[in-house]
């Protein structure tokens, strides 16, 4: 695997940059992302890029094509136990939904492209309705119907 860096449009929390997780594509320069992003908007799993190589560093220039996923974030509300997390995560993993941890209380969510969105959406609504936790979309990927 390969690493692709990401040029953040705004300063996230500090960050300027993420690292992605690629392999190579059928097209020159051209990449499929193989993990969640935590801080990039509009780039999810599975989707395929195009990088520009600069001193033996990828550099991300443009999305291809879609890979159909969506990537969501979620933070923890203080005094969250890890049972309560799971309590509520639970219906999300039976929905085909997995998840990446940055750290402590900040989770990248990836909701597959064959899940329902609409009931993973209601799921993640319904855990920051009980003070869970607080989320944001990072990519809407899915084909709307």
């Amino acid at each position: 695997m390969d690493k692709v860096i990401v040029l953040l449009s705004e300063n996230w929390h500090g960050n300027t940059t993420e690292t992605l997780w690629v392999v190579p594509w059928f097209k020159e320069n051209s990449f499929q992302i193989k993990n969640v992003p935590f801080y990039v908007k509009g780039i999810s799993l599975d989707d395929i890029i195009i990088a520009e190589e600069i001193d033996g560093i990828k550099f991300f220039r443009s999305v291809l094509k879609n890979g159909g996923h969506s990537t969501y974030r979620i933070f923890l509300n203080e005094n969250i136990r890890e049972e309560t997390f799971e309590t509520y995560w639970l219906p999300l993993q039976n929905l085909g939904c997995t998840y990446e941890k940055a750290f402590i209380r900040f989770y990248s969510i990836d909701v597959p492209a064959e899940t329902d969105v609409n009931k993973a959406y209601v799921l993640l609504e319904n855990g920051e309705k009980n003070h869970i936790w607080d989320f944001e979309e990072g990519k809407f990927g899915h084909e709307l119907s």
